[in-house]
């Protein structure tokens, strides 16, 4: 089986690229959406996060009210790299478990959708990393518009995360996601024809042991 990376910050296009890829015939996996098993309710992972960050996260239902707990996290670097310590390893173990199921059920390319795929060292689950770039002020644009969140928020988050440049230096497709639907529809229809024919020829990045 042959997986796609893919990543980029907030307001990226990752979820419509994802989309696409599927639509193409890809299995598509969401991190973000595997992310939230890791502290479901009654989970360890979801004590470790309650332990961490205190009964105020708890939402009436039991779950980790996931809106307190970014409130919190994405204000404070420090909090941030407690919560992350917790979620990335937990949440690797799932992505790498649903690969092999993937590939066991003859899967032959799958999409890993995962806004932290370089800021949690998951590289080593892919084959290539496809990074969508868009400048932040669109991003921001992007973020408010889909979410009502202000924009004094969505320039926190933004800074959370890795710069374009620093994606850009790990990226082995380097997708420019700032344009129009269209604009962006046509990259990756391109970057979908050189992937078939690298995958064909069994070429694959060096994958670093982790």
């Amino acid at each position: 089986m042959y997986v796609i990376g893919l990543t980029g910050g907030m307001g990226s296009g990752k979820t419509t690229v994802g989309r696409w890829l599927e639509e193409k015939g890809a299995a598509l996996l969401q991190a973000d959406l595997i992310a939230h098993e890791v502290y479901a309710a009654g989970t360890p992972g979801w004590q470790q996060v309650v332990d961490a960050f205190g009964p105020d996260v708890v939402a009436p239902d039991g779950s980790i009210d996931r809106s307190r707990l970014g409130a919190i996290v994405f204000r404070d670097r420090e909090a941030l790299l407690r919560l992350n310590a917790i979620t990335h390893p937990a949440t690797r173990d799932l992505l790498s478990q649903r690969l092999a199921q993937l590939a066991a059920g003859g899967t032959e390319i799958a999409v890993l959708e995962a806004a932290l795929l370089l800021e949690a060292e998951w590289e080593s689950l892919v084959d290539e990393v496809w990074v969508l770039a868009v400048p932040d002020a669109i991003a921001v644009g992007r973020i408010t518009e889909k979410t009502g969140m202000s924009q004094e928020d969505a320039r926190l988050r933004i800074l959370t995360q890795l710069t374009n440049e620093d994606r850009r230096e790990r990226a082995d497709v380097l997708i420019d996601s700032g344009g129009s639907l269209a604009e962006t529809k046509r990259e990756v229809d391109r970057a979908w024809g050189q992937m078939l024919e690298r995958a064909s020829a069994g070429l694959k990045r060096e994958k670093a042991p982790h």
